[in-house]
């Protein structure tokens, strides 16, 4: 029994290994200018460990990705669950963001080249996100918060300007720094004023 949970702790350990050097390649020099044996070769371990692991490329990829959208999905639930206010929630999900830029930049550039699965995996992400931000909007309507407008599409608008920082970061942020931590308060003013009554201020 020791024997076996031994080898079961070194395969989580090797797992887990591999999953925090891909991430840190993927980000460095981007997902698919990266090979197996790179990642395997910063593990120290054999290339065909790597397979053992996950099978595919494709399913290292997807995984990094999945670990990544759940713990920003799980920390923005929080926040929704204790806070009706669109504002502080977007900009908790752009400080969220902010932290793993590079990593979510190199998903924008790249999402064209990605298989259909991951597409699928990225899209559903995105949706659990403007789930949070529809419910608290729709709220925020019939409370007479905000105005009555096309929630769908507004949040489309959102979603979309995001997405385009984050493709043209070494554009918007040359110098190396933070595209979100740049454009944050322009973003997040944007929006607001596609949602708030005249006059309303912030709420």
């Amino acid at each position: 029994m020791v024997i076996i949970n031994k080898k079961i702790e070194s395969k989580i350990k090797t797992r887990n290994l591999i999953l925090s050097k891909a991430k840190e390649i993927f980000t460095n020099q981007g997902m698919y200018k990266t090979s197996t044996r790179d990642i395997s070769k910063a593990c120290g371990i054999a290339n065909g460990s790597l397979f053992l692991h996950f099978g595919t490329k494709e399913n290292l990829i997807s995984t990094v990705f999945e670990n990544e959208i759940k713990r920003i999905a799980n920390e923005l639930r929080s926040e929704f669950e204790s806070e009706n206010n669109v504002e502080v929630l977007l900009e908790k999900y752009l400080t969220l963001l902010e932290k793993e830029e590079n990593f979510f930049s190199v998903i924008s550039r790249e999402f064209q080249f990605f298989p259909d699965q991951l597409k699928r995996q990225i899209i559903s992400f995105e949706t659990i996100i403007r789930n949070y931000f529809y419910s608290v909007i729709e709220k925020g309507i019939a409370l007479g918060k905000y105005k009555d407008i096309n929630i769908t599409s507004t949040l489309t608008f959102l979603f979309a300007t995001i997405n385009y920082y984050l493709y043209l970061k070494e554009i918007h942020a040359s110098d190396e720094s933070s595209v979100i931590k740049k454009k944050k308060n322009e973003i997040c003013s944007t929006f607001m004023s596609m949602l708030l009554k005249e006059g309303g201020g912030k709420i």
